[in-house]
């Protein structure tokens, strides 16, 4: 297999601009579905910009933040081992681009289209190793690392230039990243200011800008490890 992931990712920016059967270029805003739970399966999605929250459904009937994904990710691969129906529901946290792929054409797609067979290949392969990664966070490092590792990954790992990021999150989204409660998310802004990791506009409910700064971030998780 030849090619880097970093070509792979040039190549389909310029195929989503060419018609190809089989394959639309779908934008979303804020807050808009890309699909509900229970809803028939008949695409899987490549995110090209943007960032979409995966609701997953507990046993007692209420919405869960499942995960975060954002660009280069694949969402609804499920569908590839013969899912009919999504078991989750998937919204757009901004607004954001996906590449929609018709199942009934996908793997003649990655016949056809060696970049896009290893886009694939490389994210199942970051995929498995991210899910290790995780269960390691979660068992041996602090909800405050797992925090700040959260939010150093809203940088786009392929261009280092980026050191200051601005996202929209309130106190209750920071929470739902890792899954921990309201007050230890508190807790981590309030740490993470006082260290220049992230910087508030205004301090107050309402307000919900947050300003994120790279290199703080990453000092804090090499020497927290």
């Amino acid at each position: 297999m030849t090619g880097s992931v970093s070509d792979d990712v040039a190549w389909i920016n310029n195929f989503i601009e060419r018609p190809v059967l089989g394959k639309t270029l779908r934008r979303l805003s804020a807050g808009e579905k890309l699909f509900a739970r229970g809803d028939p399966v008949t695409e899987t999605f490549f995110v090209r910009s943007g960032n979409f929250r995966v609701n997953a459904t507990g046993p007692d009937g209420t919405i869960a933040v499942h995960v975060f994904v954002g660009p280069g990710s694949w969402i609804a691969l499920r569908a590839l081992d013969g899912h009919k129906v999504h078991a989750y529901t998937v919204v757009a946290t901004e607004t954001s681009e996906v590449v929609a792929f018709q199942l009934t054409l996908f793997h003649q797609m990655t016949l056809d289209y060696p970049c896009l067979n290893r886009l694939l290949v490389s994210f199942l392969a970051h995929y498995l190793t991210e899910q290790g990664t995780a269960q390691d966070d979660h068992t041996f490092h602090s909800s405050e690392w797992r925090l700040a590792r959260a939010l150093h990954k809203r940088f786009p790992a392929d261009d280092e230039n980026i050191t200051t990021l601005t996202i929209d999150m309130s106190m209750a989204g920071m929470a739902e990243l890792i899954g921990c409660s309201h007050s230890t998310a508190k807790r981590f802004v309030q740490m993470a200011e006082t260290r220049d990791m992230l910087a508030r506009k205004k301090k107050t409910k309402e307000n919900r800008t947050i300003y994120l700064y790279r290199e703080p971030l990453r000092e804090y998780l090499c020497n927290h490890r």
